[in-house]
């Protein structure tokens, strides 16, 4: 059967160059959905073509100007350098071991930016030259090579490669010249005076702090452990070791609730467990249960209020909850998650309570793999959506993802957040956001009136748990 010409449209361009006898549009553009003619297919065709060839054209601009400017002897590493010479100068034979490693360690941290920059610059320029030699782009291929070079460009001028050395002017302890695990932190403006427990290779996914003890989910399943371990904080020693009904499955999350009895709550799968740590033991808090299919995600505690919020799964739903007769919970509202994210948003993966302004702060996974930190009030009503967070993530779900940990302030606007698929540790406030270390499983902050401490715990050997006065 042949198809009538009444079927089809006019072409598109021939009606809006107004002509008078606006040819048959017998042939579809897949991209735009719209019909040509045969002349005007072809012009339609070059016409995005050659915003294509802008696309590259830009790219090519962009990287002549980028890999001119990123050179390995900037002035930031002729300083460093200097810095190390004098400090070599002055000290013995360890202080020279120790300059070598460092000269080492800081040309490598350059060339592992520009050989990041130089992969990703590969792949983009493979990518945009087979869909141009393939003749194999629309409109909307165009829309989002242009908007990843756009991001790539504001990846590229946020990278701080800034090593500081101020600690070589300084007496070394000789004990710790010796010491074989080295962390970024060490080297760090942020953190001081280092303590460290031995996790005796087995490492540690969540960690939880009061101002005395330590509580570690230690999970292998090589060794078939699925366990909470409990340390002293003072002299690193495992008090005791629970292994935990792998029915309940894994833990997801763990915090230290010091207004509900100095208790730990520990968030697995299917239930959520209350820790007492005078007592360090285990009870099943029976009153809350998953819902359906989704289970147990996160949990935030109120300082001052009588307030528990827990979350289900990534895109289930986030429970209010009154903890004023503890333990047994009353539950005061449910939102459905989908209800408080944008359309562009795949999920969430960690909750938290902002203890100065009673807010809720969530990590929510954007569906580009960018996460961001949305800031809502106890009745879940949007205060403001954070920035996006350019912590490059390959991860195609938010079964782990980012973890948050609120640093005290006057504003509540300052986090560390452990990257899980990268093991990255990044410093953010309303001005930076900046990798502090790496090879980081976890971290928590250890609640001390006196003096800010975190715990941090790392997959590198040795694997160890690691304490830094802020």
């Amino acid at each position: 059967m042949t198809s009538s010409s009444s079927t089809f449209k006019s072409c598109v361009l021939c009606l809006e160059e107004n002509q008078l006898k606006p040819k048959l549009g017998i042939h579809p553009c897949h991209g735009c959905q719209s019909a040509f003619c045969l002349v005007h297919l072809t012009k339609h065709r070059q016409d995005l073509a050659q915003k294509l060839d802008t696309v590259i054209t830009q790219r090519d601009e962009f990287f002549e100007t980028m890999f001119n400017s990123f050179n390995i002897t900037n002035e930031n590493m002729e300083k460093s350098l200097k810095d190390i010479d004098q400090w070599e100068i002055k000290m013995q034979t360890i202080v020279h071991e120790n300059a070598e490693k460092t000269r080492n360690n800081l040309q490598l941290e350059y060339l592992t930016h520009f050989n990041d920059i130089k992969g990703r610059y590969d792949q983009f320029t493979k990518e945009l030259t087979e869909k141009r030699e393939n003749d194999d782009f629309f409109e909307d291929d165009i829309e989002n090579l242009s908007a990843r070079l756009e991001r790539f460009k504001q990846e590229i001028h946020q990278i701080n490669i800034n090593i500081e050395f101020n600690h070589v002017s300084d007496p070394i302890d000789m004990n710790q010249a010796r010491n074989p695990a080295i962390s970024y932190l060490t080297s760090s403006q942020l953190l001081c005076d280092r303590q460290m427990i031995s996790l005796r290779d087995r490492n540690c996914f969540f960690l939880a702090a009061s101002d005395t003890h330590i509580l570690a989910y230690i999970l292998s399943i090589n060794r078939n452990e699925n366990r909470l371990v409990f340390y002293n904080i003072s002299d690193g020693q495992e008090l005791r070791s629970t292994e935990l009904d792998v029915r309940l499955g894994n833990v997801c999350d763990m915090i230290y609730a010091p207004t509900l009895n100095r208790c730990f709550l520990v968030v697995c799968r299917k239930a959520i467990l209350l820790y007492d740590s005078q007592q360090m033991n285990i009870t099943i808090m029976p009153e809350i249960q998953p819902i359906d299919e989704h289970p147990f995600w996160s949990i935030a505690v109120g300082s001052n209020t009588n307030d528990a919020f827990i979350s289900l799964d990534s895109n289930g739903y986030i429970e209010r909850w009154s903890t004023e007769i503890h333990p047994i919970w009353k539950l005061i509202k449910r939102w459905n998650i989908d209800d408080i994210l944008q359309t562009t948003d795949q999920g969430i993966r960690m909750i938290r309570v902002c203890i100065k302004t009673n807010q809720l702060a969530v990590m929510v996974l954007q569906k580009d793999h960018y996460w961001r930190i949305d800031v809502f009030d106890f009745d879940m009503q949007l205060i403001y959506h954070g920035r996006i967070l350019t912590i490059l993530n390959d991860v195609e779900k938010s079964s782990f993802g980012c973890r948050l940990l609120l640093l005290s302030n006057e504003n509540d606007q300052t986090w560390l957040i452990s990257e899980r698929s990268t093991r990255s540790l990044w410093l953010m406030n309303s001005f930076i956001l900046k990798q502090i270390d790496k090879n980081v499983h976890s971290v928590c902050l250890i609640s001390n009136n006196q003096q800010q401490k975190i715990a941090v715990s790392y997959n590198n050997e040795p694997k160890r748990i690691e304490i830094f006065n802020l």
